[in-house]
């Protein structure tokens, strides 16, 4: 795999696209997304866990005020798009730009997911949601260590 810049003959220099600003995120920042950041609370996420925790609460909801706008997503997945069509005409198909890009609208679309999860239509949606929420991100980030997810839910309890 190889990221280098074409030679001029290929991509001439004053093609906007032939420079590796064309995939710097401070121009495009969608190539910088980090997925958890979608995933912070709200103002209440620490009042709301210890009325958990302490058995006030019998049910702890979480509210994600980044997962509300699914246009945000949408915009996202087509900069990835244009940033994708740009690097495979630069680099070409098997080049880690390329990839990386793939794995961000991978991402993109595991956000979206969480969107439909936590705005359900049905408890058939939200089971379905449910289901491509786990597939996907054991995918993406791998299977959760079982006695580290335990001991963290250990804590809410």
């Amino acid at each position: 795999m190889s990221d280098t810049i074409p030679s001029s003959e290929q991509a001439p220099a004053t093609s906007p696209d032939s420079s590796l600003d064309s995939f710097h995120p401070l121009n495009y920042p969608a190539l910088a997304l980090q997925t958890y950041e979608s995933f912070g609370g709200d103002p209440n996420r620490v009042g709301t866990k210890a009325d958990f925790s302490s058995g006030k609460s019998t049910h702890l909801a979480m509210e994600y005020p980044k997962l509300k706008n699914i246009k945000q997503f949408d915009q996202t997945t087509d900069e990835l798009n244009e940033r994708l069509a740009v690097a495979i005409a630069t680099f070409g198909e098997d080049s880690v730009t390329v990839s990386s890009i793939r794995y961000r609208l991978e991402e993109v679309e595991f956000l979206k997911i969480a969107h439909k999860l936590n705005n359900p239509g049905s408890a058939e949606e939200r089971q379905e949601s449910a289901e491509k929420f786990v597939e996907l991100g054991e995918r993406l980030y791998g299977i959760p260590d079982q006695e580290l997810a335990d001991s963290i839910l250990g804590t809410l309890k």
